[in-house]
């Protein structure tokens, strides 16, 4: 009798432990389907949309403080991270489970893929870093920034990234050759988005402005000087740019406007509630509306909403695979 309970008593802990080893698995994104999707930040998830059809692929409940992700050049593995997060979590699409797990520590607020080196750049703001990893999540280099970096863009042509710091007022240099910061640029306090014009030589810089001192221009900087050569007046908050051979576009958060600049001409559309990120996928451009919990799918040439798709709660980010 004694043996028996033993047994009993094994085989409940071994259950225990292997359940507790299982991963949880999430609805698997097959990797010949086009799609865009967006990082919901008031309810932790990911919401997959089908490119052709705008219909939901799947929502994966995270439930987890994310507020960004990148997908890495194999289009599969997706990496998943936030401010709050202590560890960026690595998953595969076409599994539909979380595959590794990144112990990096809390403030990553930004990640890119840099051209000119098999490189991560990971925006660290709770150190003021910029920390390079490679693609396997070995952390190779660091380089200081300014206060509370919140952005970068890279050059190729000058191996150069630029990073916007929130919290001070100057965007940092750094030679992604020989990972050393160089020159600094001066720009307004409280910036937010980041957009380089490599053409024209020019650094296009956005703003959320600080207390009652809204921001409400979009400021162009001479990369060879540092001085500001042009405003543009994109109110209210406009925190993100992006380049399109339709034009400059604009996202101003604090009208739920989104400009376009061509030409020297200034054209504008309302779109979704308290919009944060703009995304160019194809010919047409994806609107996070974080407070309408939905992304508007707009044409850049005519400057009109095709369709909105209802997302998860809070649309803070998006990423696309065609």
């Amino acid at each position: 009798m004694k043996r028996i309970k033993l047994m009993i008593i094994a085989i409940c802990a071994l259950s225990i432990i292997l359940s507790g080893c299982q991963k949880e698995k999430y609805k698997k994104i097959n990797e010949s389907i086009s799609f865009f999707a967006s990082v919901n930040l008031k309810d932790g998830s990911l919401s997959f949309q089908d490119a052709k059809t705008g219909k939901s692929l799947a929502t994966w409940e995270l439930k987890r403080p994310i507020t960004g992700a990148i997908l890495l050049e194999d289009k599969d593995t997706l990496l998943v991270y936030g401010k709050q997060m202590k560890t960026v979590d690595v998953f595969s699409l076409s599994k539909g489970i979380q595959i590794d797990s990144w112990d990096v520590g809390e403030g990553i607020v930004q990640i890119v893929q840099l051209k000119t080196a098999k490189e991560l750049a990971f925006v660290d703001q709770m150190h003021d870093e910029i920390r390079f990893f490679s693609e396997d999540g070995k952390e190779r280099h660091s380089v200081k920034t300014g206060k509370s970096p919140i952005s970068l863009v890279e050059s190729e042509k000058l191996n150069q990234i630029f990073v916007l710091n929130f919290h001070d007022t100057k965007v940092s240099v750094i030679n992604t050759k020989t990972y050393k910061a160089e020159e600094e640029i001066r720009v307004n306090s409280s910036s937010a988005g980041i957009l380089l014009n490599e053409n024209d030589s020019q650094l296009w810089i956005g703003g959320h402005g600080l207390g009652s001192n809204i921001e409400e221009n979009v400021n162009v900087y001479s990369i060879k000087t540092g001085q500001l050569i042009n405003k543009i007046h994109a109110p209210s908050m406009p925190i993100f740019l992006t380049n399109t051979k339709e034009g400059t576009f604009i996202v101003s958060h604090g009208s739920s406007l989104v400009y376009r600049w061509s030409q020297n001409k200034l054209e504008k559309i309302q779109v979704g509630v308290n919009p944060f990120y703009l995304l160019e996928y194809k010919d047409l451009l994806l609107v996070a509306g974080y407070d309408s919990n939905d992304i508007s799918v707009l044409d850049p040439k005519t400057l009109k909403v095709i369709k909105t798709v209802s997302v998860g709660k809070g649309p803070f980010h998006l990423l696309a695979r065609e």
